[in-house]
């Protein structure tokens, strides 16, 4: 799962026949892969949550998290410099940028383009009807 503020939030409450469910960012994207790996769950499904059918530039930015997490999930090289770049110049972050700073901190797509700046995955728990995410440690990156 690939967490954006909005869309992301309602993808991971739609995904209610998930057997497992992680909510990820660039900044997790390791641990995420790894918790995901362990998990011994197979393959996983991603759900590009920032997608529109009438925009194929949007959701890049989630389609380029989604391939950082399966390449390290799979043990294939990663670009983490290459990988924020190409998400700080996506449409989405330039969609973003343009809200304002009225409604987005100055900071946002820069620090959300910086690969694994967290070592925990975040799993998503059912409890009491409420969707809750759980910091999940996971072991280091081989």
């Amino acid at each position: 799962m690939v967490l954006r503020t909005f869309a992301g939030t309602r993808g991971a409450v739609a995904a209610t026949s998930a057997t497992r469910l992680w909510c990820a960012g660039l900044a997790n994207a390791s641990a995420t892969a790894l918790a995901v790996q362990d998990s011994g769950l197979g393959t996983p499904s991603y759900v590009i949550t920032g997608q529109h059918p009438d925009d194929p530039e949007r959701g890049a930015d989630d389609r380029e998290t989604a391939a950082y997490i399966e390449a390290v999930r799979t043990g294939r090289p990663v670009d983490p410099d290459r990988t924020g770049h190409r998400i700080a110049h996506s449409t989405e972050a330039a969609r973003t940028r343009s809200l304002g700073i009225e409604h987005v901190h100055p900071r946002d797509i820069e620090l959300a383009t910086h690969a694994d700046v967290f070592d925990f995955a975040m799993e998503a728990h059912r409890t009491d009807g409420a969707l809750v995410l759980h910091r999940r440690p996971v072991r280091s990156r081989p």
